[in-house]
């Protein structure tokens, strides 16, 4: 699927701009999943979609740890061990993490906008 194929779709993103315009940035959104990530979609929505059973389980790194450690290795030569990754559903979650652990007491940080949901509005401890 190539920029044209895309260009035609019916979402926000490609229906503000003009004939021959890409917008702003293009993203994984914009391209069709490929078929083994629709397979997995749908069997979810058939069967279960509420959040995995793994998820809060802090003694495994759930299914994806394994698939992240071996990514990490082979294209960075970064060394992880799986039982220590976490699995989060979304970002304000692992900036909350990152925030938490990186900053003492009392310490602030900057966020700029765009932040990634109105609620950002003070970052710290």
């Amino acid at each position: 699927m190539s920029l044209v194929d895309v260009a035609v779709r019916d979402g926000l993103k490609w229906t503000q701009v003009g004939a021959g315009v890409i917008p702003a940035w293009v993203a994984d959104m914009d391209f069709p999943p490929p078929e083994a990530v629709r397979e997995a979609v749908l069997r979810r929505v058939d069967t279960d979609l509420g959040y995995p059973g793994w998820l809060d389980d802090s003694t495994v790194g759930g299914p994806l740890a394994e698939a992240f450690s071996e990514r990490m290795e082979a294209r960075y030569d970064f060394h992880t061990d799986p039982g220590l990754v976490r699995s989060f559903t979304d970002l304000n979650q692992i900036l909350q993490i990152v925030l938490h652990l990186m900053l003492s007491r009392g310490m602030a940080c900057w966020c700029t906008p765009p932040r990634t949901t109105r609620s950002w509005t003070r970052c710290g401890p």
